[in-house]
């Protein structure tokens, strides 16, 4: 099978599933989000392993769990305090264990973990159960997001030229981002159409911001791929790769999303 047909049987099974949680909302969706946020930090301390770095792999598991698990319960507010509670906490576990010996590098990398995988895709359950329209606007999200990475995939497939950033992302090039441009405003557009009736300049705006933080999101993350030596962050998704893969554009579109609706609409 090739390598297309896999990524395109994948988004078959998991698009329809995807929907499944979004619509039964609540604890099922937290609880999916949650699986997303323990695979992804467990694929990016691998990374790290592979930069010979230990991080702290336990703790930063239990209190990314923590982080979501509050999005559900308590809301923004209890998240930014979950967030700070849980740089204390990796402290006291630090200098409970007394290994001062990489004390500064494995802290680091530990929160900066718990922040960009908890802390940012936490939001997708803040903007889900938000009363301004929440679900809508997650689906909106993960729609322009995804139209925008394919319009960019298959636009710098085949007239690609010139590259984005060849020492981070060698296939990126700027004929794929406008192609992603070109696909991801005009779907937002059209979803805003056909299912809603906002503003069309908050739209094209919000859609805009989406294509650019997908773009940033993708190469955030393909730079600690490349750091690390490996084109896949894992292999959980046939043809896709793994679940750092797949939810990196998501770790800015959707927080970016929420604060949006959150300040405009």
């Amino acid at each position: 099978m090739s390598e297309l047909s896999k990524r395109i049987l994948t988004a078959v099974i998991g698009i329809p599933l995807l929907v499944l949680f979004i619509e039964l909302g609540g604890i099922f969706f937290t609880l999916l989000v949650l699986l997303f946020v323990i695979l992804s930090l467990r694929e990016f301390f691998n990374l790290l392993d592979k930069k010979g770095f230990e991080g702290y792999r336990t703790p930063a598991l239990f209190l990314g769990a923590l982080l979501v698990l509050t999005c559900h319960f308590g809301g923004l507010y209890i998240l930014i305090f979950s967030l700070l509670l849980s740089f204390f906490l990796l402290f006291f576990i630090y200098e409970w264990r007394a290994k001062i010996s990489g004390s500064i590098i494995n802290l680091s990398f530990t929160f900066f973990g718990i922040f960009y995988l908890a802390f940012l895709l936490g939001h997708a359950v803040l903007l889900r159960e938000s009363d301004r329209d929440g679900k809508f606007f997650l689906y909106f999200s993960i729609a322009v997001t995804m139209l925008n990475d394919t319009g960019a995939y298959f636009t710098g497939k085949y007239f690609g030229k010139h590259k984005l950033a060849p020492s981070i992302s060698p296939s990126k090039t700027i004929e794929g981002v406008f192609g992603g441009f070109l696909f991801g405003i005009p779907s937002g557009l059209l979803i805003n159409y056909f299912f809603r009736n906002y503003e069309i300049w908050e739209i094209f705006t919000l859609s805009f911001l989406i294509c650019l933080l997908a773009v940033i999101g993708d190469l955030a993350e393909s730079l600690l791929k490349r750091d690390a030596g490996v084109k896949d962050s894992g292999s959980f998704f046939p043809g896709h790769g793994g679940v750092l893969d797949r939810i990196d554009s998501l770790l800015f579109t959707i927080p970016a999303t929420y604060y949006f609706v959150l300040s405009k609409i």
